[in-house]
């Protein structure tokens, strides 16, 4: 109930951007569907697995330069070699972010990765500093942006220690047809990380309608 009155207060704002008079505060919501390929390369052995997942992020902008993010994504993952079993794929990030130039944001925050399978849970709980630079492409309302990241430190439920992690995204966002606040994005993604003797990859599409700044 409380994920439900806070998406519908930040839909709310979003539309009616002028509810809050002489304020700064900009929110933004949207619903994501994602396709996930995940792949683990240990000795002697390759697993894959890919799914959909479905979810929602937000975000909301205080003033010029501070931004907060969170977007949370559930699917399942079905094998397609090695041997994994079919998996609920957990995804979760928060950030809180500074935009010194207009075209510019870098952030700072939790990255939570859980796979659930009957036989346990492999969960990454992650920290990532994030830089993204985006700007109009050509068309009117036609958006583009580059991000990348690096793990920070990370807290994994396998053994061996954390050894590296980093990843990057490209994508573009249209606004959509003449209603003020509506927008689509889509986007690629390919994060990697590694501890002692095995290397995760996670390749996903994403594709997200939203309304508010994007």
């Amino acid at each position: 109930m409380r994920v439900r009155a806070a998406a519908g207060l930040a839909l709310a704002l979003a539309l009616e951007p002028g509810a809050l008079p002489g304020q700064t505060v900009q929110p933004a919501f949207g619903v994501a569907a994602q396709y996930v390929r995940w792949r683990a390369d240990l000795p002697g052995e390759t697993d894959l697995s890919s799914g959909a997942a479905a979810g929602v992020e937000g975000g909301v902008r205080l003033g010029r330069l501070l931004q907060l993010e969170a977007a949370y994504l559930q699917g399942t993952l079905h094998p397609g070699s090695g041997s994994v079993d079919s998996r609920d794929f957990i995804d979760g990030r928060a950030g809180l972010g500074l935009a010194p130039l207009h075209w510019l944001v870098v952030s700072l925050g939790p990255h939570v990765r859980s796979y659930v399978a009957p036989a346990g849970t492999e969960r990454w709980v992650r920290w990532e500093a994030r830089a993204r630079v985006q700007g109009p492409i050509g068309l009117p309302g036609l958006t583009g942006h580059l991000e990348g990241w690096r793990v920070l430190s990370a807290a994994i439920d396998l053994p061996g220690p954390f050894d590296r992690g980093q990843g990057g995204a490209a994508g573009i966002t249209a606004r959509v047809g003449h209603s003020p606040g509506w927008w689509v994005r889509l986007a690629y993604a390919v994060d990697r990380i590694a501890i002692t003797g095995r290397q995760e990859t996670v390749e996903t599409v994403l594709l997200v309608v939203g309304v508010g700044r994007p």
